[in-house]
């Protein structure tokens, strides 16, 4: 009984690992489920997240005062300004926040450096991309490369902006993140499959009891597989 015990708690300490690898990082390649894209988002996602275009189209990434062109695979949208588009600091240069109901405010915005400008429109937005300055006509930050990309790359580039700060994986919502397990019937684990779900079920209970993750719940949902599994 104790092996089993121990067994259970090996088990789940694993799964707990993956789980939280996959809740910080995220899977976020476009190709995978795009959660209610449209064809249009969906292609601007990869362009946001790559750096590519799905039609094979080159983007080339402008960087520096002088313009020195690198792929833009190697510097694609998401490195600064991360999934959410609200910009990851890092070494002294602050990514600005893109998210749409941040750029399109009425009122426009203020940079991190004082810079001040209108409401951004899709086509001021485009023009910040590829030309590399805000609706007010100033240059944008020297870091802020500007990309050489086809005019419908940047129609989608800029749907998928809009869509940005609403395209949340699925099973996560802005209160809850269902994460999903199989367990087994039969084979070796089998008798610890129990086990493994009520110390899964106890662990994700105290995060909760501690506001979450973020201030998301998580709700456990477990399904149990014929197929025998072996213990490793």
């Amino acid at each position: 009984m104790h092996r089993l015990w121990s067994l259970a708690i090996a088990s789940s300490r694993a799964f707990i690992s993956c789980l939280a690898l996959l809740a910080f990082h995220g899977a976020l390649s476009p190709h995978a489920a795009a959660g209610g894209l449209s064809p249009k988002e969906t292609r601007g996602k990869q362009i946001y997240v790559e750096g590519t275009t799905s039609a094979g189209r080159p983007i080339t990434a402008h960087v520096g005062r002088d313009g020195v062109p690198v792929p833009a695979v190697a510097l694609p949208c998401i490195n600064c300004h991360g999934a959410d588009g609200r910009g990851v600091p890092e070494g002294g240069i602050i990514p600005s926040d893109i998210t749409w109901s941040r750029l399109s405010k009425p009122y426009g915005g203020v940079a991190a450096r004082g810079r001040r400008h209108p409401a951004y429109t899709e086509d001021t937005f485009m023009l910040a991309v590829a030309g590399g300055v805000d609706p007010a006509g100033n240059r944008l930050e020297v870091s802020m490369p500007r990309y050489a990309m086809a005019r419908e790359d940047l129609l989608d580039l800029a749907a998928y902006v809009k869509r940005l700060e609403r395209d949340l994986d699925p099973g996560l919502s802005d209160d809850r993140i269902a994460i999903g397990t199989v367990l087994p019937r039969a084979g070796a684990m089998a008798p610890v499959a129990e086990t493994i779900a009520a110390v899964l079920s106890a662990y994700f209970a105290d995060v909760n009891s501690k506001d979450g993750i973020y201030g998301r719940k998580i709700e456990l949902i477990v399904a149990y597989a014929d197929t025998p599994v072996d213990a490793m």
